[in-house]
């Protein structure tokens, strides 16, 4: 997951790619790789036919993967949008509410040490995402105090 978000936010930033090329690549990847081994290790036919004696699965595959698409659409839009330290941040939040919630509700108690670990992750994710951000904003400002040439110009103009 770390490498992908970021791989696909440079894409985004250094060649300008469009969501839905990016998606179609990735599937279009994903897809072969997948066929290609199906086919190599003789499940391809297997799976064919197990589609075939259950029909009824066909709904829940299409269903799965509209909910895919969907997943995949909002986590493309904010790795563009926000990049990808913000959608590791989201993404691992998720994880923590999740372990939260498995030991609240399915009384799944954490170690101290598990505790620990699981603080030591956040407190690095955040910090870093607070650097981030005030760097973003340090840049602001002195885009702000600074002119910029197209300024320059037009005021020589003036």
């Amino acid at each position: 997951d770390g490498f992908t978000s970021t791989f696909q936010d440079k894409l985004f930033k250094g060649y300008n790619m469009e969501t839905y090329n990016q998606m179609l690549w990735v599937n279009f990847c994903s897809a072969t790789i997948s066929s290609v081994w199906l086919f190599s290790d003789s499940s391809m036919g297997t799976a064919i036919e197990f589609i075939k004696n259950h029909p009824e699965a066909l709904n829940d595959v299409l269903i799965l993967s509209a909910a895919s698409t969907c997943g995949q659409l909002c986590i493309l839009y904010t790795i563009r949008e926000f990049g990808a330290l913000l959608f590791a941040t989201i993404m691992t939040t998720r994880q923590f509410l999740s372990i939260l919630l498995s030991c609240i509700i399915f009384m799944h108690p954490l170690t101290l040490m598990q505790w620990l670990g699981t603080g030591l992750v956040f407190v690095s994710l955040y910090y870093q995402a607070f650097v981030k951000s005030a760097a973003k904003k340090e840049d602001a400002k002195a885009e702000e105090v600074l002119p910029t040439n197209g300024a320059t110009g037009d005021a020589k103009a003036a």
